[in-house]
């Protein structure tokens, strides 16, 4: 079985990358330039699904897996412009991905 890529991030205080922040510029330039290439984004080897572990969605039954295009998100920070509380990154309602992903439990 091929072996895919793992890249782990931080989105720092908030969501980082969208507040502006000039001291985020260059883990901004890191994702827009480096992540595509690790991925292979636009090449043939690219993935046909991606695999997002967040602790900012939870369930009373503890991890879980899910293929749903939305969920409640968990913010467990304040003081942050109104603007980081809106961000909106909607999910793929394709479910093959989520489904596979659930039977490696």
């Amino acid at each position: 079985m091929p072996v895919a890529p793992v890249i782990a991030l931080s989105h720092g205080g908030g969501p980082m990358p969208i507040l502006g922040d000039p001291e985020h510029e260059s883990i901004i330039r890191s994702l827009r330039e480096r992540v595509p290439k690790i991925l292979g984004l636009g090449t043939p080897s690219q993935p046909r699904a991606i695999v997002l572990v967040t602790a900012h969605w939870s369930t009373d039954e503890g991890p879980a897996v899910s293929s749903a295009a939305e969920h409640k998100l968990l913010y467990d920070y304040y003081n942050f412009p109104a603007r980081a509380r809106k961000a909106c990154a909607p999910a793929s309602t394709r479910t093959a991905a989520g489904t596979t992903a659930s039977s490696c439990r």
